[in-house]
């Protein structure tokens, strides 16, 4: 149950970053579909539509994780091996999880972090997914 808790921990420092960075992207993607009154499970419906703000959201989060893995890299690595070669039960993760966390709050503190979104590979991408949605 402890690691539970560090995995939610951890998963609130990401969340908190996510929604300071992200968040405004995913805001108004929700509007667009709410607004539409769009089904999720029929993109060939929404995508047209609100195609920009759910590509501009999922270019942030892939920006998002970059900086986080350039940032975090280390303790990120750290904690990965040991799991990997002695799995959830070995004595050491629980410390190596909070390096990671403490990582995660240096960067939440940071108020000049900027996460770059390029907005030209957005445009491209939305234009080919719109191409391959009319396409049925």
């Amino acid at each position: 149950m402890e690691r539970l808790e560090e995995w939610a921990d951890e998963h609130n420092r990401y969340a908190a970053l996510f929604e300071r960075h992200c968040g405004d992207y995913r805001r108004e993607h929700q509007k667009c579909m709410k607004h539409g009154k769009l089904d999720p499970l029929e993109m060939q419906k929404w995508y047209p539509v609100c195609g920009d703000s759910f590509e501009l959201e999922n270019a942030c989060a892939g920006a998002l994780l970059k900086a986080v893995d350039s940032r975090c890299r280390a303790p990120l690595d750290k904690a990965a091996g040991t799991l990997a070669s002695q799995g959830q039960d070995d004595a050491r993760l629980p410390k190596q999880l909070e390096a990671v966390g403490s990582c995660m709050l240096q960067m939440a503190a940071d108020k000049a972090l900027k996460v770059s979104v390029d907005m030209e590979e957005v445009r491209r991408r939305t234009q080919l997914a719109k191409q391959l949605v009319a396409r049925g």
